[in-house]
C-alpha cells in the first residue's frame, strides 16, 4: 500500500478515511466508540491504520471529556530538595489510581505560577499547589475551575494539607531555651509565604513565654544564597541562636558565619526547617524541624483523587483541615548558649543627619523613669518606640496597643512584629470607644472620642500597673499643621507627650530615621483606623468595621499594596494607589474584586478614579467650617 501520509508526515484519520473509502467521522468512531461501527469496516480501518503507522492520541481523545488521567503538581523551585519527597509521594499515590503527574516549576514567582496554572488547567483533572505564593482569593478561583489541593497553607474553603508548623517551632524554641539561649533571630522567607507568617508568629509568642528576645530579619530568598545574604545582615547585630525559614537558608547562613570566624554551635546555634536529606550530611549536621514530606505528597494526591471522583458524581469533597505532625531532629548545630553572649542592639553606624534628629528627640524626652508609648505599628509610633528604646533601654519603654473593632487584623499583627523587631515589650489594651454615643455618631470629632478613650484607659489601667512616669504618642511636625486631627486635643487633655512634633521632626525625617534603623515599616503607607472608611454622620458599628476589614484584606490578597474600602451602605468604593489603578481595571482582576466584595455583603462595587485620598471624609468638613 502507498504511504498515504507522505514521507516524514504523521498519518491522520483523513489519510485512513481516503484509503478506506469512508468518512473521517467513521474513522474517529472506530477508535473512540467502536461499537457504533460495522465490524468489517472497523477491522479494515484498523488494518490500514497499522499499515501506515497511525497511532491514536489518548490526550486529544480525553480532552473533550475532561478525563485525561493527568494531575498537575505546581512547585516553587524544582532545585529545592524540600519538593523532591513531596513529588515522589504524590507520584506514587497517583500511579496507584492510573494517573500521571505533570510538573510545573514556578521559580518562586507569583506571576510565573499564575501563567503555569493557566497553561496546565486545560490538560489536567486536578491540581496540587505546593507552597503557593498566590493569594487566597486567586486560589479560590483556581479551585472553581478544577479540583484543587493546597499543600503548606491552611484554607477554610479549599482542600489543604499542612505540616504542624506551630508544634515544630515551639519544640525548637523550647530546645534553645533549655540550652540557655536568651535571644533568637528568625531569618524570614518570602512575605507571600503563608508558612513564613505562621512560623514567625509562633516563634515570637513562644519566645516571649520563655523570656527570650526574638527578632526577625528579612524577607530573604528561600535558597542557600538567601541564607548567606541573611547571615551577612545578621553579623551586624548577632544573637546566640538562629532559626531559619528552611534548611537551605540555614546551610547558607552556617557557611557565611563560619567564613567570618563563628564556630557553630559554640558561638551560634542554628535550627532549620524541613529536614531535607542534606541536613544530616552538612558540617555540623543541622538540627531541623522534620515534616514527613513523602507522606504529605501522598495525602495531597489522595485528597485530590477523592475530590475528582466526587466531582465525576456531581459532588465535591468536604473541606476539612488535614494537619500532619512534625518532629524536631536534634543534631550538632545547636548547643549551650555562650557565657559571654552579646546583647542585640540597634546598629550604631548612623549618619550624622539621623544622629542629630535622634539627639533632638532625646533632648525633648529628658529622663523619664519609664515611658509608655501609644503604639500602632505605623512608622511614626515605630520610630518613637525605636528611638526611645535606643535612648532609655528596653526596660524603661513600654509599647501600648489599643485593640478594638476599629483596628484592622493586619495592623494588629504588624504592630506585634514591629515591636518584637525593635526589642521592646508590648501590651494590648482593650478599648471601648464603640460604647460612646459621640463616637458612634461619627462626626468630624470622632477621632477625639477614640483617643480620649485610649488615653483615659492608659491612665487608669496601665500607668500604675507598669510603673510609667510619662506617656507619649507619635504625632509629627507635619501632623500639627493638619486641621483634621481632633485626636491631638485628647492628647493635650491627658498630658500625653508628642516628642517627634516637639523636636520638629517632619514625616520625611521620621521615614529617614526608620530606614537607617532598618525598620520594616519605614515606607509603610499610612493606615488610619477602619472607622475612617465610613462617611461622617453615618453610624459606626462593629458589623460595618468587620465588613471593611474583611474587604480590605480581600483586596490585598489580590496583590495590591495599599487600599481603602469606603463603606457607603451597600456600595463599596475602593481606593487604590494611582500606580495600581490600571491593574484593577483588567477584566480578570475587576471580576475577582467584584466577586470577593459581593461575597462579603456589598451589593455594588466601584473603583474610585481619584485613587487613595487621605482625610477624604473629614477634610472637606473641617476646612469648610474654618
Amino acid at each position: 500500500m502507498d504511504d498515504a501520509a507522505g514521507r516524514g508526515a504523521r498519518p491522520t484519520i483523513y489519510d485512513i478515511a481516503r484509503l478506506a473509502g469512508v468518512a473521517p467521522s467513521t474513522v474517529s468512531r472506530t477508535f473512540s466508540r467502536p461499537g457504533r461501527v460495522n465490524a468489517q469496516t472497523a477491522e479494515r480501518i484498523r488494518q490500514i491504520a497499522d499499515e501506515i503507522g497511525y497511532n491514536t492520541n489518548p490526550l486529544a481523545r480525553a480532552l473533550p471529556t475532561g478525563r485525561t488521567s493527568l494531575l498537575g503538581l505546581v512547585v516553587g523551585d524544582v532545585t529545592n530538595p524540600f519538593f523532591f519527597e513531596i513529588q515522589r509521594g504524590a507520584e506514587a499515590r497517583a500511579a496507584k489510581s492510573g494517573y500521571t503527574l505533570l510538573l510545573a516549576n514556578t521559580r518562586e514567582s507569583q506571576v510565573t505560577e499564575r501563567d503555569a496554572i493557566d497553561r496546565v488547567i486545560p490538560l489536567v483533572e486536578g491540581l496540587i499547589l505546593v507552597s503557593t505564593r498566590m493569594p487566597d482569593s486567586a486560589l479560590r478561583v483556581v479551585a472553581k475551575q478544577r479540583p484543587t489541593v493546597v499543600l503548606n497553607r491552611a484554607m477554610r474553603d479549599v482542600l489543604n494539607v499542612t505540616p504542624d508548623n506551630p508544634s515544630g517551632i515551639r519544640s525548637a524554641v523550647t530546645h534553645l531555651a533549655e540550652l540557655g539561649h536568651t535571644s533568637i533571630t528568625y531569618l524570614a522567607g518570602p512575605d507571600a509565604s503563608w508558612s513564613n507568617g505562621v512560623r514567625w508568629r509562633t516563634l515570637r509568642d513562644t519566645a516571649a513565654e520563655h523570656g527570650i528576645r526574638a527578632r526577625r530579619l528579612g524577607p530573604f530568598s528561600p535558597t542557600y544564597e538567601g541564607g548567606a545574604t541573611a547571615a551577612t545582615e545578621f553579623l551586624e547585630n548577632p544573637t546566640t541562636a538562629v532559626l531559619a525559614f528552611n534548611d537551605l537558608m540555614a546551610m547558607g547562613a552556617m557557611t557565611t558565619l563560619t567564613q567570618n570566624g563563628f564556630h557553630i554551635p559554640r558561638d551560634v546555634s542554628i535550627v532549620g526547617i524541613d529536614d531535607i536529606f542534606a541536613s544530616a550530611l552538612c558540617s555540623p549536621p543541622l538540627t531541623s524541624i522534620a515534616a514527613p514530606l513523602y507522606q504529605l505528597g501522598g495525602i495531597a494526591a489522595r485528597l485530590l483523587l477523592d475530590d475528582i471522583q466526587a466531582s465525576h458524581e456531581g459532588a465535591r469533597s468536604p473541606v476539612r483541615p488535614t494537619v500532619v505532625p512534625t518532629k524536631l531532629n536534634i543534631r550538632d548545630s545547636t548547643g549551650p548558649a555562650p557565657a559571654n553572649a552579646p546583647t542585640p542592639h540597634p546598629s550604631d553606624e548612623l549618619s550624622p543627619e539621623v544622629e542629630e534628629l535622634i539627639a533632638r528627640v532625646a533632648e525633648v524626652l529628658g529622663e523619664p523613669g519609664r515611658l509608655g508609648i501609644a503604639f500602632s505599628g505605623g512608622v511614626d509610633s515605630a520610630v518613637l518606640l525605636a528611638v526611645a528604646t535606643r535612648i532609655l533601654g528596653p526596660d524603661r519603654v513600654l509599647a501600648i496597643l489599643g485593640v478594638s473593632p476599629s483596628l484592622a487584623t493586619r495592623e494588629r499583627q504588624i504592630a506585634h512584629e514591629v515591636a518584637a523587631a525593635i526589642g521592646a515589650p508590648l501590651v494590648e489594651l482593650e478599648t471601648h470607644e464603640g460604647d460612646s454615643e459621640q463616637y458612634r455618631a461619627n462626626g468630624p470629632d470622632r477621632c477625639f472620642h477614640c483617643k480620649d478613650e485610649l488615653f483615659a484607659l492608659i491612665t487608669e489601667q496601665v500607668v500604675t500597673k507598669h510603673g510609667l512616669t510619662a506617656v507619649a504618642y507619635g504625632e509629627n511636625a507635619d501632623d500639627v499643621l493638619r486641621p483634621d486631627r481632633p485626636g491631638a486635643q485628647a492628647a493635650t487633655n491627658h498630658r500625653v507627650l508628642r516628642p517627634l512634633a516637639a523636636a520638629g521632626l517632619t514625616k520625611e525625617d521620621v521615614r529617614t530615621i526608620a530606614r537607617e534603623l532598618g525598620l520594616a515599616v519605614a515606607d509603610k503607607p499610612a493606615a488610619p483606623c477602619l472607622a475612617s472608611r465610613i462617611p461622617h454622620f453615618q453610624e459606626v458599628t462593629p458589623e460595618k468595621l468587620a465588613q471593611i476589614d474583611t474587604a480590605e484584606q480581600a483586596v490585598r490578597d489580590l496583590g495590591f499594596s495599599d487600599v481603602r474600602v469606603r463603606h457607603h451602605g451597600d456600595i463599596a468604593r475602593i481606593e487604590l494607589p494611582d500606580s495600581e489603578l490600571s491593574r484593577a481595571l483588567q477584566p480578570e482582576v475587576r471580576s475577582e474584586l467584584n466577586r470577593s466584595l459581593r461575597a462579603i455583603g456589598f451589593r455594588y462595587v466601584t473603583i474610585d478614579a481619584a485613587g487613595i485620598q487621605s482625610g477624604a471624609f473629614t477634610l472637606p468638613l473641617v476646612v469648610k467650617n474654618d
